[in-house]
């Protein structure tokens, strides 16, 4: 008896044991036992995102991705003029016609979001980024203050 009173959690669920060793009374047990610890985990189950985060110290991923993309961008206006991704940031194709109906964003359209979220203009980014360090801790701010 001392064998079926330390099944682990995982040998119940998969049922690797019981076919061959345990009784219909113990797997009831079990099985009982088992739904009482769900119905206790419950609450936890029903907390919002928010408070998770704030009870472990994460930040939103999206906080996460719009940071990469502001140091990106440092990045390339810190590059030679001559360098491709930093023409391609003021590319204009010429002739080129959007399709009717709302244009899709592209990279541009997202960080002059981005941009205007964090209270920059494009000059005051062109001049900040030159100091990799400073820009690195103005986006942290901003992105910290974005919330």
């Amino acid at each position: 008896m001392f064998f079926f009173t330390h099944l682990s959690l995982l040998e119940l669920l998969c049922g690797v044991l019981f076919e061959n060793l345990c009784s219909q009374q113990i797997i009831t047990k079990k099985s009982r036992s088992f739904k009482l610890t769900n119905i206790a985990m419950a609450p936890l189950a029903q907390e919002k995102n928010e408070e998770v985060r704030k009870r472990t110290g994460q930040i939103r991923l999206e906080e996460v991705i719009r940071e990469r993309r502001m140091r990106w961008l440092g990045h390339v206006t810190r590059m030679d003029e001559v360098r491709i991704p930093k023409e391609a940031l003021h590319w204009e194709v010429a002739g080129f016609r959007r399709r009717p109906g709302r244009p899709r964003m592209n990279w541009g359209d997202v960080v002059k979001k981005d941009l205007q979220r964090m209270g920059l203009t494009w000059e005051e980014v062109e001049t900040s980024a030159q100091g990799r360090h400073s820009w690195r801790q103005r986006v942290a701010l901003c992105i910290g203050n974005a919330e």
